[in-house]
C-alpha cells in the first residue's frame, strides 16, 4: 500500500498590527523554512526527507515506526540504563583516505546501547604511544585537514555517555597520505626557480644562449660593501672590467681614516674610528700616510722633508742646505761656487769665528772684534 506524504502547509501573511520587532522574527522563520522546504532559494539548500531517503534506496525502512525508545534492536538503539554489557567494542570497518590536503576517515556504525562519541587520533609515525587527539565525532565520518603531500597514521576508539573508553582499533595505524599541490609548491617555488626544476629539454637550450655561455675572462664583475650615515658613505669595493683588449681591477676604500692594526692587540675593536697609535703600523688619516717602521729596498723620491736622517752612506750629486752641523767634514776637496759663497768657522767653547768669502779671509775673536783680515788672496 503506497502512503502519500503528508502535505506541508503555507504560511499565512502576518498581521498589520503586529509591531516590527515579532514582525521582523517571524519574517525570518518564514524564510527558513520556505528555504528548507525548497520554495524559496537554490534547490540544492533544501532539506532531504526521510521518504525520499527510503524511495531512492538511500535508507532502509525503520522496523520501528514509529520510533520507540523503549523497544530495542538491531535498527532501533532505543535508550535505558547501561550494563556492562554496553561497554564500547573496538571499531570495525575503518578507513582512512587522503586527498589533496584533508584526510577523510570512515567507520562502521556504533551498535551497543550508550554510544557517545568516537576519538580520532593520530601521529606523523606508526606509533600509536606517541599518537595525539585529532578531533572525535558523534558519527560515521571525519575530516582532518593536515594539509598538502603530508603522511598520517590513524586509530580510532569509542566512547560511551559514561566516559568510558573503548580499545581502539588496531594497535598498528591506518597509513593515509594526501596528494601534492602542484599548484601551491609552483607559487611557493616561483621566486626560487633553478635548473633543478627544470626539464633537461628546457635546461639545455637555456644554457645555450649567447651571453650565458661566454668565456669567463670576458665576464664584469663588482663587489662592494657601504655605509651611509646621514649622507657620509664609508665603504669598500672590488671590480674587474672584461674587455676583449687588457682587462682592468681595483680595490678601492673609502673612508676618512684607514689603518692595519696589529693582530696581537686586543685593546682596538673592529668599530674603533680611534685606534691606538702604538698598535697602527701602517695607517692613512686625512689624506696622509703614516708608517710606523718602514723598509725600502728602492726608492725614488722627488721631494722629501726629513727631520733627521741617520745613514750609512748618502750619494747626492747636489746636496743643498742653509746649514750643515757635524763633528767632522772629510773632503779632498771643498769647492765654494756663486758669488758670495762663504764659509763661516766658529769655536763652541772661545766665540771666536773665522769667516772665508770668495778671496778674503776674516778673523773676530770672542768679543767680536776684528783681530785679522787678508784681501785680494790669489
Amino acid at each position: 500500500m503506497t502512503v502519500r506524504p503528508t502535505k506541508v502547509p503555507g504560511f499565512g501573511k502576518l498581521p498589520a498590527s503586529m509591531d516590527p520587532q515579532t514582525r521582523s522574527v517571524l519574517e525570518g522563520l518564514i524564510e527558513a523554512v520556505e528555504i528548507r522546504l525548497g520554495r524559496k532559494g537554490d534547490p540544492q539548500d533544501r532539506a532531504i526527507t526521510l521518504r525520499e531517503l527510503i524511495e531512492s534506496g538511500l535508507a532502509l525502512q525503520l522496523k520501528a515506526s514509529p520510533f520507540d525508545p523503549n523497544r530495542y534492536g538491531a535498527y532501533n538503539l532505543g535508550v535505558g540504563p547501561l550494563t556492562t554489557a554496553n561497554m564500547p567494542y573496538a571499531p570495525t570497518g575503518f578507513t582512512a583516505n587522503g586527498a589533496y590536503s584533508q584526510v577523510n576517515l570512515f567507520w562502521d556504525g556504533a551498535f551497543y546501547q550508550g554510544h557517545s562519541q568516537t576519538e580520532i587520533y593520530s601521529h606523523t609515525s606508526d606509533s600509536i604511544g606517541d599518537a595525539t587527539l585529532a578531533g572525535v565525532s558523534t558519527g560515521i565520518s571525519f575530516v582532518d585537514p593536515v594539509g598538502s603531500g603530508v603522511t598520517r597514521y590513524y586509530w580510532i576508539r569509542h566512547v560511551n555517555v559514561n566516559g568510558i573508553k573503548g580499545p581502539f582499533n588496531a594497535a598498528a595505524g591506518t597509513l593515509a597520505q594526501t596528494a601534492t599541490d602542484v599548484a601551491h609548491q609552483l607559487a611557493v617555488l616561483s621566486t626560487a626557480i633553478t635548473s633543478s626544476q627544470l626539464a633537461s629539454a628546457l635546461s639545455t637550450p637555456i644554457g645555450q644562449i649567447p651571453g650565458i655561455n661566454s668565456k669567463i675572462e670576458n665576464i664584469e664583475g663588482q663587489y662592494s660593501v657601504k655605509i651611509d650615515n646621514n649622507g657620509h658613505v664609508a665603504g669598500f669595493g672590488l671590480s674587474n672590467t672584461g674587455t676583449t683588449a687588457t682587462p682592468s681591477s681595483a680595490f678601492i676604500v673609502r673612508a676618512d681614516k684607514f689603518a692595519i692594526i696589529d693582530p696581537a692587540s686586543s685593546a682596538d675593536g673592529l668599530g674603533s674610528t680611534s685606534p691606538t697609535a702604538a698598535n697602527i703600523p701602517f695607517t692613512v688619516d686625512s689624506g696622509v700616510v703614516f708608517m710606523a717602521s718602514a723598509m725600502i729596498k728602492d726608492a725614488t723620491i722627488t721631494s722629501a722633508k726629513i727631520g733627521s736622517v741617520n745613514a750609512d752612506t748618502i750619494n747626492a750629486g747636489t746636496l743643498s742646505a742653509n746649514r750643515i752641523a757635524a763633528g767632522a767634514i772629510g773632503v779632498n776637496k771643498l769647492n765654494l761656487v756663486g758669488t758670495g759663497a762663504t764659509i763661516n768657522l766658529a769655536s763652541a767653547n772661545s766665540g771666536a769665528r773665522m769667516i772665508i768669502q770668495g778671496s778674503n779671509i776674516t778673523v773676530f775673536d770672542a768679543s767680536g772684534t776684528l783681530r785679522v783680515k787678508l784681501g785680494n788672496l790669489s
